[in-house]
């Protein structure tokens, strides 16, 4: 409510922005943690929202907290934010709307679980292209600049932002029936109006007085010179000299005799003088405020009005009072039941946009219409500049704008329906840079500008002519190459293994492997690597080959070639998902993937970023569950027919994107899932559980405790160390540095590598050196998610994944792990570093050489 305190709803609203804003804000959110808490899924209450707040700043304080709390609510200061807030939300046009969100000002549909990811994606490409052009840069300050570069509103009025709105059928209409005079400024350069408004209403309707003023004060703006604007009766009611508004009617009446006035003059402008838009707004003004005022001194306001308004346009007072005493003509009716069409029942008021028709409009704004006017912009300027490019159309303006807003109506009701069309090729010239491909049965043609030297062409190419050949269209394509290149951009052979059909052998049977491809002609001189560009959701491995395909020099001559064969096969599809935990935090939740035969094929972690989640599998039915242990105590799945697994069935090479629901198990409320410390005693986990060993890992082994259903004895004995390698020249050093950890510890050791880049043939030798010197091993890997930055470098790829995946990379039961570059030779026992007690902290690191400054932009921890 704007005036504060007036209901049970605003008091409860209120309460809740005062103790929001008056605690401090890293305890804020505290605040609201508590409130959700407390208020479980009913609508808070007074005393929870005052419990709450006193939980948080005086816990042990309570009976001491309530003068201050009266104090609160009772100081003026402190009600400023309640009105302040109200005051935006009304400013905004979003009073009494349901809960909305709002991201970089743009509003966001729909489940905020669910879309919060689409946006930020979405607004990360938009910031990722104005840093491309410039427009961001080290010391721009990125909020404002991406405001600034968004078509931006101050009104956010839901009814005007939606998608599916009705549009004039121009062909319903009789052309007698559109307004003949408008309302506007006075034309200063350009008669031709681009924006035409058309209020209809009832006059005889009190309502409908505020959405006349508002598009009165509208047009009147500086801003909508190139606007026009007509108000319309679309009831008969005001026929009747017995009409309950009087006022209202009134006013129609001096609207129909400057009307026909106006035509008997052959003139479209309603008004000739700005001066007479000011007088005839003063009218409205003094009729929407009559009521408070006796009908003598009202009808006198009028009349005072009205004879400045006939002054400043010249119009002799006897023929206006001869016009406005006349019956209404046929011509005024037949207008009155054409409108009546728009409204959709009695007594509502309509506006229309240039053919955008919003109903229930009587309580718009300046800012609602200002807020329409630009949602139709962008369809009017291509109306607008198809319209000025015949010289004819310069000579009729008032055609021209009838023509506008029509065209407007029908591109509009195209644009619903079918979606943009735009003739890509119109401006396009073909003489030179030009290739087509013709197909006589087609219906469709593909327009195609490509830079010829870009990296993206490497791959759209091939994939045109796959399509071309599968779907048969006539294809246009065009070249566009960049200019001034200093130096040629692509840095590599790319060749797509796609085709348009099968191939067969000889004897008709499908090839074995169809799935090849050749790069010839190669040049002697560079050292290559190889990289498959695959879908997002597979995981793609060399499996066969003899050469080292991170390092590859063809030292071929054309008498003695060299063939270098790589074989790939896709291994895994990835499973993605996000965890939905209403008002908890689901940070740390373990989940395990797994089927009838092999309950734990796979496990992993739930991220803190967007609660996201990783798993990989093949193609197959499965079922995701909370891990056993402190997770599956505190945690439990919900919506979900009671069941607290999750069916997954892996069918689609897509891949598959999941969201878990959970909630906390009834009576757990205050348990948090990540403890605060060895110390946090809030749950009794007898055995240590799956948590004893993310305990430990994060928090440093203070405090020992037996081995867990997923783990075992032998586990707790072996040494864990985690390191990664790419190409065979680090292979070999991997191999180097495992020898000298096994030979330099009496303990048993387990190597986990990510095997992501390992060579077939590392991974075909790696179970025999395994068992020769007596370690273990396992492979792990993880597939870079699609929110975060894409990167291309191999080296950065090989740098994120050994630092920001460390906590989903391995199974859940590790409780700690040594990270060992490949390069390195170890000399001293590792049981020392295993032994050492990290004190809550869940990262050691050797300290990082800061002697030399040209290395501080290489530092990481």
């Amino acid at each position: 409510s704007e005036k504060g305190l007036t209901t049970s709803t605003s008091l409860r609203t209120c309460a809740i922005i005062q103790y929001f804003s008056h605690i401090d804000k890293r305890m804020a959110f505290t605040f609201i943690e508590k409130l959700a808490f407390n208020m479980g899924e009913n609508q808070a209450t007074l005393k929870q929202i005052t419990n709450s707040f006193t939980e948080t700043l005086y816990p042990s304080q309570r009976g001491e907290a309530k003068d201050l709390l009266r104090a609160l609510l009772k100081d003026p200061k402190n009600i400023d934010p309640c009105n302040d807030a109200a005051r935006i939300a009304k400013s905004m046009g979003i009073t009494g709307q349901p809960v909305r969100s709002y991201l970089n000002g743009i509003e966001m549909s729909g489940p905020l679980d669910m879309m919060l990811i689409r946006y930020l994606r979405a607004e990360r490409t938009f910031v990722r292209d104005l840093v491309a052009s410039g427009e961001i840069q080290d010391n721009t300050n990125i909020e404002k600049t991406v405001i600034e570069a968004s078509t931006m509103t101050n009104r956010m009025n839901p009814r005007l932002l939606k998608a599916d709105f009705q549009f004039m059928d121009v062909n319903d209409f009789s052309y007698s029936s559109f307004p003949k005079t408008f309302i506007m400024q006075k034309a200063i350069s350009n008669p031709i109006k681009e924006n035409t408004l058309i209020v209809v209403t009832d006059f005889n309707f009190e309502d409908s007085l505020n959405i006349i003023e508002s598009s009165i004060q509208w047009i009147s703006s500086t801003k909508n010179t190139n606007s026009r604007l007509s108000i319309v009766s679309s009831s008969s009611t005001c026929f009747n000299n017995n009409a309950n508004n009087f006022n209202g009617c009134f006013l129609w009446k001096v609207l129909s005799t400057f009307s026909e006035i106006r035509k008997k003059e052959n003139s479209h402008s309603l008004f000739h003088f700005d001066k007479s838009l000011q007088d005839f707004h003063r009218i409205v003004r003094i009729i929407r405020v009559c009521s408070f005022f006796s009908k003598e001194i009202c009808e006198g306001a009028i009349k005072s009005s009205l004879e400045l308004l006939l002054e400043s346009e010249k119009i002799d007072s006897k023929l206006f009072n001869e016009i406005i005493s006349n019956q209404i003509n046929e011509d005024l009716s037949n207008e009155v039941r054409e409108w009546s069409k728009v409204r959709e029942e009695d007594r509502s008021c309509s506006v229309i946009m240039n053919g955008k028709i919003v109903n229930y409009a009587c309580q718009f704004t300046v800012d609602d219409l200002e807020l329409l006017q630009t949602t139709e912009a962008q369809s009017t300027q291509l109306v607008v500049e198809s319209l000025l490019e015949s010289e004819k159309v310069r000579q009729v303006s008032n055609q021209v704008s009838d023509d506008i807003m029509k065209l407007s109506s029908i591109y509009g009701q195209i644009k619903k329906t079918s979606g943009e069309r735009v003739d890509v090729a119109k401006n396009l010239l073909n003489d030179h840079s030009y290739i087509e491909w013709k197909s006589p049965s087609s219906m469709f043609t593909v327009t195609v500008v490509i830079d010829p030297v870009g990296e993206d062409s490497q791959s759209l190419a091939p994939l045109l002519l796959v399509l071309r050949d599968s779907f048969q269209f006539n294809l246009h394509l065009y070249f566009n190459p960049t200019q001034d290149l200093a130096q040629l951009p692509l840095k590599n052979f790319y060749r797509q293994v796609l085709h348009s059909s099968l191939t067969f052998t000889p004897s008709g049977s499908i090839s074995a492997n169809p799935y090849t491809t050749h790069f010839v002609n190669m040049p002697t001189h560079y050292v290559f690597t190889t990289k498959i560009r695959s879908p997002q959701s597979w995981f793609v491995e060399a499996v066969e080959a003899i050469h080292d395909l991170d390092n590859i020099q063809f030292q071929g001559t054309k008498t003695n070639s060299m063939v270098i064969v790589g074989k790939y096969q896709l291994s895994e599809i990835v499973i993605t998902g996000h965890v939905d935990a209403r008002r908890w935090s689901p940070k740390g939740l373990q989940l395990i993937l797994g089927n009838p035969n092999n309950p734990t094929l796979a496990d992993t972690l739930v991220m803190d970023n967007l609660n996201y989640f990783q798993l990989k599998a093949r193609p197959n039915r499965y079922y995701l569950s909370i891990a056993p242990g402190r997770a599956s105590a505190v945690f439990q799945m919900v919506d979900n027919n009671n069941k607290n697994t999750l069916k997954i069935d892996l069918v689609s090479l897509g891949g598959e994107t999941i969201v878990v629901r959970v909630d906390k198990v009834s009576g757990k409320e205050h348990i948090e899932l990540l403890a605060k410390g060895p110390e946090d005693t809030s749950f009794d986990d007898e055995d240590g559980g799956i948590w004893s060993s993310i305990s430990n890992y994060v928090f440093g082994d203070a405090k020992q405790k037996e081995s867990h259903s997923l783990k075992t004895k032998e586990d707790d004995s072996r040494i864990h160390i985690f390191s990664l390698a790419s190409g065979h020249l680090y292979e070999r050093f991997i191999k180097i540095m495992m020898l000298s950890v096994v030979r330099n510890t009496k303990a048993k050791v387990k190597f986990w590598l990510l095997r992501n880049f390992l060579s077939p043939s590392f991974k075909q030798i790696l179970p025999v050196i395994s068992a020769h010197f007596g370690f273990d091993y396992e492979l792990v890997t993880y597939q870079w998610p699609s929110w975060l930055n894409p990167q291309t470098e191999k080296q950065r790829i090989i740098w994120g994944l050994k630092i920001l995946f460390l906590d989903v990379l391995f199974p859940i039961h590790l409780k700690k792990i040594i990270y060992i570059d490949a390069d390195q030779t170890v000399f001293g026992d590792v049981q020392e570093l295993w032994d050492i007690n990290l004190r809550g902290k869940p990262y050691a690191y050797v300290p990082f050489c800061d002697s030399n400054p040209n290395t501080e932009g290489f530092r990481f921890w």
